[in-house]
């Protein structure tokens, strides 16, 4: 962020397989993203899982996949949150996003596929895959998560006191 030029502004976009969300999941999104906004423009971007059956997983990712393309310009750089991801702890964490920040892009994708993974065409969009953990978790739970995570990095960026090590 600190590298950035001033009129330069930085979208951070979450992205998701939209879900039935209880009250609990709505008050903690919005808490973050609340949180967030203080330090950079945000917005969350959904879309619709097809209906098919579990047997046709992978149709389903496939007509997920062109949902997700079809919102992405050439110039968005994708973080997919992804079980084979790269594990970081925050502070790593935080650091390669500086280095995302200091690539200026306009936005920052942050992307949680749907229940079935997401498409190839979505891995090789990618460029960066980062793993929120060996656990298998909730779409809801790793939405916060991510979430919460990038707001910690935010502030270890702005060494502003959340994160203790």
């Amino acid at each position: 962020m600190e590298g950035r030029k001033r009129d330069q502004v930085v979208t951070l976009i979450f992205l998701h397989v939209e879900t039935k969300a209880p009250a609990w999941f709505q008050s903690a999104k919005e808490l973050y993203f609340k949180k967030i906004s203080g330090f950079v423009k945000v917005e969350e971007w959904t879309i619709k899982s097809p209906p098919q059956q579990r047997k046709d997983s992978s149709q389903k990712v496939s007509q997920e996949a062109q949902k997700i393309l079809a919102k992405l310009i050439p110039s968005d750089f994708l973080v997919l949150f992804d079980e084979k991801g790269k594990s970081y702890d925050s502070i790593a964490f935080s650091s390669e996003l500086q280095k995302v920040f200091e690539r200026s892009p306009q936005r920052i994708v942050f992307l949680i596929g749907g229940a079935f993974g997401v498409d190839s065409s979505i891995q090789e969009r990618a460029q960066w895959k980062v793993s929120l953990g060996k656990m298998t978790m909730n779409h809801l739970v790793a939405q916060i998560v991510s979430l919460e995570q990038v707001y910690r990095a935010l502030t270890i960026q702005k060494n502003i006191p959340y994160h203790n090590e």
